[in-house]
């Protein structure tokens, strides 16, 4: 099973190939525990000393920050 996931993965990407994999509910919480916590991001912002500006413009470009948009 496991050799068939993996050639489904490498032709689909593992992304798809899990969400089509995994119930509703499973993909979701797979995903939430995937994000960043707001309180690790405020320590990076805080020791890196960026201006808002910039971390701002850092969030927007990689998409880390939790805008509420479904993956």
């Amino acid at each position: 099973m496991s050799t068939a996931v993996h050639t489904v993965a490498e032709k689909q990407g593992v992304r798809k190939t899990l969400s089509q994999m995994l119930s509703e509910d499973l993909n979701r919480k797979s995903l939430e525990a995937q994000r960043v916590p707001d309180w690790v991001q405020l320590y990076v912002k805080l020791s890196t000393k960026l201006p808002n500006k910039s971390w701002q413009t850092l969030l927007n470009f990689l998409n880390i920050e939790r805008s509420g948009v479904s993956f």
